[in-house]
This record gives C-alpha cells, structure tokens and sequence, in this order.
C-alpha cells in the first residue's frame, strides 16, 4: 500500500513538474500568454527567448570544404612517406636478420662436424632467437603495409575527389560567367535597347545625309559661280552669231531685190 502511495506521488510531481516546464516553453512560441507571466520571470524569458532566436551557423562553403580536403591530403601525404621510409628501413633490418640466421645455422653444422656438441647448441639458440625476431619484424612490416596501403587508398580518394570538385567548380563557373554574358547580350538586343539603338543608328543616318546635302550644295554653288562669266560669254556669242546669220541674210535679199530691179 504504502508503495502504491509513493508510486502516485512520484507520477503527480513528474506530472505538475511537465505541465510547468510545457507552458514556459509554449511562451518561448506563442508569446507571453498569462500562464507564461505566472511561470517565467522577465529575465528568464528574456533570455529564453533571444537562445531560441539564434540563427543556425551558415554551411561550410566549397572553398573551405577544398581547403579542408587538400590539408587532409598534405597530412596523410607526409605519414605515408614517413611510412615508407619506416618499411624500408624494416626491410633492410629483416634481410640482415635472415641473413644472419643462414649464418648461426652454418656456424651449427659447422660445430657438429667438428663434434662441438656445445657449440652447435649455442649457435641453434641464437639463429631460433634470430627466427623469432624475423617473425615479429616480419608481423611488424605486415602492420605497417596495411597502414600505408590505408593512407594510399586515402590519398588516392581525396586526390579524385578534389579532382572531380575542381573540374566541377570550373564547369559551374563556367556556366554562371557564359549565363551573364548571354543576359547581357538579351538585354543589349532586347526590344527596348534594339528600339534604341536602331533610333540612334537612324537619327546618325540623317545627321549624314544632311551633311552630305550641305557639301554637296556647297560644291554646286561653286561650280556656278566659276560658270557664270562662261555663261555669259556663250550667251553673248550666240547673240553675235545670230546678229551675223540676220544680216547675211538681209544682205542677200538686198542683193537679189536689185538684181531684179536690174533685170
């Protein structure tokens, strides 16, 4: 019974401590309705209000992302090389170890032909010490290729992504450079800049041919005023020749008038 009466009080102060946590947040959305003012403080809203007000931080961009990506590869770059230094120098140490257990089993069979029991035994022991750690280096050298083919297979993933974002990047570039373009190339022969520049190109038109009109009048009433005095000298010899023609003729019909006056 008295677990019973525990477990019912315990639900009611989860429940009152849900309904007052439930009505400060519905201020922080719906305003300071009267429920809020009775359980949120001036400050408290405040100060509530402006933490859920915070802007979400901007997305990285491409530059910072490529920056990221090209500083992961310098690293893993520069471990790999280490590594390969490492595996060298573990290659190097296990041919000397090899080596050097071909000679303690050649320093063995040499003992026992000389009937050394104590000397065989001697060099079996440090070419077995040697094999051991021919198989640790040997463990060593395979642990240390897993890790660079790792860094490898790595570094060749970044160097095709950063590849691929380049050549992307170029491309979009690109694209947005040649839709400018195209935008000011509508714009420069659109309707209203076409109308334009059509006008304008008619207004020079005239402005030209008036021009041409001015020179070409200009050259005309020239070429009248140096004609004027020819003109008037071909006038007056046409009036002489005409003048002559009258009295040749006059004279002829004076000649024939007394020739008949005569007869």
């Amino acid at each position: 019974m008295f677990a019973l009466v525990l477990g019912g009080l315990w639900l009611w102060v989860v429940y009152s401590g849900l309904r007052h946590v439930t009505r400060k947040m519905g201020g922080l959305f719906i305003g300071r309705s009267r429920e809020s003012r009775d359980t949120w403080t001036d400050e408290e809203f405040r100060k509530y209000n402006v933490l859920g007000g915070e802007k979400q931080p901007e997305p990285d961009s491409i530059d910072s992302l490529t920056e990221d990506m090209e500083e992961s590869l310098t690293a893993q770059e520069l471990l790999a090389d280490n590594l390969r230094g490492t595996i060298d120098r573990e290659r190097e140490a296990l041919a000397r170890l090899e080596k050097c257990a071909a000679e303690w089993a050649d320093r063995a069979a040499l003992a026992l032909s000389k009937e050394r029991q104590d000397l065989a035994r001697a060099a079996i022991v440090e070419r077995l010490e040697t094999k051991d750690h021919i198989v640790a280096l040997q463990q060593q050298l395979g642990t240390d290729r897993a890790l660079l083919a790792g860094y490898e297979a790595d570094i060749e993933k970044l160097h095709q992504k950063l590849a691929e974002a380049y050549r992307r990047q170029q491309r979009a570039y690109a694209r947005i450079e040649r839709a400018g373009q195209a935008e000011r190339t509508n714009r420069l022969l659109g309707e209203e800049k076409g109308g334009q520049f059509s006008h304008e190109l008619a207004r020079l038109e005239r402005i030209a041919d008036e021009a041409e009109g001015r020179a070409e009048a200009h050259a005309l009433g020239d070429r009248r005023s140096l004609a004027d005095p020819f003109a008037a000298l071909e006038a007056g010899d046409r009036i002489d020749r005409e003048l002559a023609r009258l009295s040749q003729a006059h004279a002829i019909g004076d000649a024939a008038q007394e020739q008949r006056r005569a007869g």
